[in-house]
């Protein structure tokens, strides 16, 4: 706002572009070495904003990728590993799931976008995070509905404005979060000269939330930005 302007850096490593019969859908990958996944939880907090904010990206400029409209298909973390099998090779198994090829993270529940990313599901699928049939979705089907998913995109922008604000407005507040598996000055460029002490000093630890109350503020517009 004001005239102001804060630039993101980041380095999309894959989107993947699939056709629909009225718009194309788009999704984005992003390669790690170790173990991840997608917590709303995360989301809600601060703490895991990556993915999204380059599926935001991608949808922004969805042009450049193909015509017309454009809908979120997911996003996911895809691990790099060697999935070099030892021993003797196993019995051929049709239920088995293709090594190294499954993505963690979050589907959004568009039948026709899920059944372009796998032809073949019909239950739990074993290449995205998502479970559907003829009849539809399982009660208990990974990933989040569009209207839900759309929800997390309105979010993330209203704690993207809000972080930006308190940036531009001069905020530098020493104040790392660690909190489970996050630690904000593990990959800081700026750890060695910040000045924080994390020997001595409380790192700063967040509100938890059950996924139920997140939805519930989400739904009510009573979330703000972090």
């Amino acid at each position: 706002g004001n005239g102001k302007k804060l630039s993101i850096n980041g380095q999309i490593d894959r989107v993947d572009v699939a056709q629909g019969e009225n718009c194309t859908y788009l999704r984005i990958i992003d390669y790690k070495t170790g173990n991840a996944s997608v917590n709303i939880e995360d989301i809600f907090r601060g703490m895991q904003l990556q993915l999204l904010v380059y599926l935001q990206v991608v949808l922004d400029n969805h042009l450049y990728f193909a015509p017309g409209e454009a809908e979120p298909a997911g996003m996911y973390y895809l691990g790099v590993r060697d999935h070099v099998l030892s021993g003797e090779m196993p019995a051929e198994d049709e239920e088995a799931e293709p090594v190294g090829l499954k993505l963690t993270g979050l589907t959004v529940l568009n039948e026709e976008a899920v059944r372009l990313a796998d032809p073949d599901i019909n239950g739990h699928s074993k290449l995205i995070p998502a479970a559907l049939s003829a009849k539809g979705f399982f009660a208990n089907s990974p990933g989040v509905g569009e209207e839900r998913f759309g929800l997390l995109r309105n979010y993330l922008m209203t704690t993207l404005r809000a972080t930006a604000s308190q940036l531009l407005a001069g905020l530098v507040e020493v104040a790392p979060r660690r909190d489970k598996n996050f630690d904000a000055c593990a990959y800081c460029d700026y750890r060695r000269f910040c000045g924080f002490d994390r020997t001595l000093a409380e790192p700063q630890v967040g509100k938890r939330y059950s996924k139920a109350a997140i939805w519930q503020m989400l739904e009510g517009g009573d979330a703000h930005g972090l």
